[in-house]
């Protein structure tokens, strides 16, 4: 596991292009001269030398059966097609257990590592193979002419499929064949899908050498705030440092005494450098570092700044999305702390024996509470899909709290509301009606609404983070039943899951992936990736939100 590990950290971190000749890190992997020169190779000089690596071994292995094809001694035949046989799945093993394509086996790639042993038995293998060609050449110069024509039609016979050898041969041929194209074809989909996320792990050493030779990138707002950046001494260290000390602790996160936070997640993005080639040149020739590329977040300072007043002194989480697009434009959770004092504070933040404070924790993402009335929302969508047409008919008497057996539930502050209809019980968030109501749902159906709005599922964000829960099941007793149809009871939502609910609801129906970074950039701000919107899922129809939106406008 480790060897492998490795071996994914040293071909994701050399990308298509590589990190140049004597710049990357091979020592790193355990004996990668025998077993994992691939990956040395990937690192420095990239996947497309890496590619092109495949396709030679592929070529040799296409001419060994080649020379199998114009052997007319069976048994030089079978010789050859053994060594090429054996050729192939050598190389398979390889390259395809350092990509993880296959388990690892342990073995070396032919004339490519640096093996001894694999080296002497290569040149045996080659030899044996050349000294079959050269014997079959000689065997046809000493032939009369009357012999040679046959030896050539037999020969015209085997290559034009008319016997049973040449359908082995070619069965052979098109199976390796097959194998070594799905070696670069994976390659490809490692380093376009799962690179970066391999590249971020925090086991990663290459990450710390990134740091030898590029100067961590700037952090900013979508208004152009600067948020994170480095800054050198005079004698030439580097310190991180964050000029709105608290502001954006959770979401920007930090980077010593470990990563978390964007600092974590974009790790790899602000340790690589974009700048034009010349500016890299130079900068080797003066021994500079290069300058890492910038994060242009979709983070607000103005909306940032006015939720942070709103929660001084307070614990909780507040979380501002766009529903068109799930650009995040605030994030802040409360109790926070100041980035530029990690070090010297991480043990005090780090002792968290009591759990009150938990200055480290993300509760915008990783505090899991009770919804409260916000998952009425929920309840009204259920009982507008199972009765949607005792909505005009229905009504309630609230009497301050609603009794059933032997369960009580109150509303706030025991307000009487009188006989009410569906919208106005909506708009007051009656705990009575929706209790009563929570009691008529089919707990079956309710469920699958629930996951389908992702409780019990997996969130699309990055950021660490806790799925919310819903537990309700037909066998579940009824005053459970009442306290989760009014978000009380055993049902916990987390703040960024909750605005992505009610996003879907202003979208439309339409589910968007929140985001934080809207693109990467140079340090000249030229645009290297540029992310854009992308729809999630569709959990509920339109008329269906537009419904709903309707009811949450009563309660403005």
């Amino acid at each position: 596991g480790y060897q492998i590990a490795q071996s994914l950290f040293a071909i994701g971190t050399g990308g298509w292009l590589g990190v140049g000749l004597n710049k990357g890190s091979p020592s790193q992997i355990p004996v990668v001269e025998e077993d994992f020169f691939f990956s040395a190779i990937a690192e420095e000089l990239g996947g497309l030398v890496a590619v092109c690596v495949i396709f030679i071994c592929l070529g040799c292995l296409l001419l060994i059966l080649n020379i199998a094809i114009q052997m007319h001694s069976h048994f030089y035949r079978y010789m050859a097609l053994g060594l090429a046989c054996e050729y192939g799945i050598q190389v398979f093993l390889t390259i395809g257990g350092a990509m993880k394509l296959i388990p690892s086996t342990g073995v070396t790639i032919p004339f490519v590592s640096c093996g001894g042993s694999s080296m002497l038995s290569s040149l045996v293998m080659y030899g044996i193979v050349q000294g079959l060609y050269i014997s079959e050449l000689e065997l046809g110069l000493g032939k009369g002419e009357e012999e040679q024509k046959h030896t050539d039609d037999e020969r015209l016979r085997i290559l034009s499929g008319k016997t049973s050898w040449n359908q082995e041969l070619y069965f052979v041929m098109y199976l390796f064949t097959g194998l070594f194209l799905l070696m670069p074809c994976y390659l490809g989909y490692f380093l376009f899908a799962e690179s970066k996320d391999v590249i971020n792990n925090p086991y990663n050493l290459r990450q710390e050498d990134f740091a030898k030779k590029v100067v961590r990138g700037t952090i900013l707002t979508a208004d152009g705030e600067v948020i994170a950046k480095t800054e050198t001494k005079e004698d030439g260290t580097e310190q991180r440092v964050y000029p709105f000390e608290n502001l954006f602790s959770h979401v920007v996160g930090y980077s010593q005494s470990g990563k978390d936070g964007l600092e974590k997640i974009y790790n790899f993005q602000l340790l690589t450098s974009d700048e034009p080639i010349y500016e890299k040149i130079g900068h080797e020739l003066r021994g500079e570092k290069d300058k890492g590329n910038q994060l242009i977040t979709t983070l607000n300072y103005t909306l940032q700044k006015a939720a942070s007043e709103e929660l001084e002194g307070q614990k909780g989480a507040i979380v501002v999305m766009e529903p068109s697009t799930g650009k995040i434009l605030a994030m802040v959770s409360k109790p926070d702390y100041n980035p530029n004092e990690i070090e010297a504070i991480w043990e005090s933040l780090a002792d968290d024996s009591d759990g009150e404070q938990s200055y480290l924790l993300n509760r915008a993402t990783q505090g899991r509470y009770p919804p409260g009335s916000t998952f009425k929302i929920l309840t009204a969508l259920e009982y507008l899909k199972e009765f949607p047409d005792q909505i005009s008919k229905f009504s309630y008497d609230c009497t301050g709290s609603y009794q059933h057996n032997g369960a009580t539930i109150q509303c706030s502050n025991q307000t009487v509301h009188g006989t009410i209809s569906f919208e106005t019980a909506f708009a007051k968030s009656c705990n009575g009606a929706f209790a009563k109501i929570g009691l008529e749902l089919s707990i079956e159906q309710f469920s699958k609404l629930c996951e389908k709005f992702l409780f019990n599922q997996d969130l699309p964000v990055a950021l660490s983070y806790v799925s919310s829960q819903f537990q309700l099941k037909d066998s579940s007793p009824e005053w459970e039943i009442m306290q989760t149809a009014i978000g009380q009871g055993t049902v916990e939502i987390t703040p960024l899951h909750q605005a992505m609910i009610t996003a879907t609801i202003a979208n439309g129906g339409v589910m968007m992936k929140p985001y934080l970074v809207d693109r990467i950039t140079d340090v000249h701000g030229n645009t290297i990736k540029k992310y854009r919107p992308q729809r999630y899922q569709v959990p509920i129809s339109e008329q269906e939100a537009k419904q709903l939106t309707e009811w949450m406008t009563l309660c403005v």
